[in-house]
């Protein structure tokens, strides 16, 4: 299977999530599947990289106060368009605006979408969706996802 993941940081920027989406991406490789990573690029990375068999494509997070999710964001919907004849499904984590539109683009796109959030406790990803402001937003949003991996 060609799998697409969708993550705002990753490799080598190793926090808890970024941590079990490296281990994961190189355990679906090992398995037989092909793995490419949608992820930022941040400070002394290269734009693109094969690293153990993952294909990690880092795309334009510039510092520009006020622009800098929104201009993310424009590059990682090019991109996931360019590359939609390469993946079968996207996996995608954390429940925030990246996820939210790697959701609904793959939704668009015809792909099927897995959610593999950071956490599912109380004080979790999952317990964003009952905030006032966002929490709608994130409940429409997880209404896409096909698949939901609890940790």
């Amino acid at each position: 299977m060609r799998i697409l993941i969708v993550s705002r940081r990753f490799y080598p920027f190793l926090g808890g999530i970024e941590f079990q989406l490296w281990r994961a991406a190189r355990e679906l490789v090992v398995r037989g599947h092909q793995v490419t990573v949608l992820t930022g690029r941040f400070a002394d990375t290269l734009p693109v990289e094969d690293s153990e068999g993952v294909h990690i494509i880092r795309l334009p997070d510039p510092p520009v106060r006020g622009l800098r999710s929104l201009l993310f964001l424009a590059a990682l919907t090019r991109q996931m368009i360019r590359l939609r004849k390469f993946y079968d499904v996207v996996l995608t984590t954390q429940i925030n605006e990246t996820s939210t539109a790697a959701i609904k683009l793959a939704h668009t796109l015809n792909k099927p979408v897995a959610c593999y959030p950071s956490s599912i406790g109380p004080l979790g990803n999952l317990a964003w969706t009952r905030g006032k402001i966002l929490g709608p937003l994130y409940r429409k949003t997880l209404e896409k996802v096909d698949m939901i991996i609890g940790q």
